[in-house]
């Protein structure tokens, strides 16, 4: 699964982002890790744009970490990571199962083939 990578005090963020089918729509959880440990979650909420934030412990010192995204455009979402409210990271994440993206758009394109073809 694509991820995005960064490095922060000597230990390593990722931010992933997978679609996640629901029954008329798609939803996308865009997933921020601290050297592997989830530290934040969307799970999938159903907004075009928003945030989330989570409090973590790093080294014995508490901080918070921020995730911002937009409108997702083919295959990715631009995001925003910050840490205690220090941008660490301005950009697009690449979700991992994009193909998925296009299940309506095959749908769409056999129901209409269908129609055309009935009359």
């Amino acid at each position: 699964m694509p991820k995005l990578e960064l490095e922060w005090n000597g230990s390593k963020f990722a931010v992933t982002s997978t679609l996640l089918p629901r029954k008329l729509w798609q939803a996308a959880s865009i997933d921020v890790f601290l050297d592997g440990k989830c530290l934040l979650r969307t799970g999938g909420v159903f907004k075009l744009t928003g945030s989330h934030s989570a409090e973590f412990e790093h080294k014995g010192i508490h901080h918070q970490v921020t995730l911002s995204w937009g409108h997702a455009s083919f295959r990715s979402f631009p995001i925003k990571v910050e840490v205690d409210g220090t941008t660490l990271h301005e950009g697009h994440v690449v979700s991992g199962n994009w193909p998925l993206s296009l299940w309506p758009w095959l749908a769409l394109g056999g129901v209409i083939s269908h129609m055309a073809w009935r009359l």
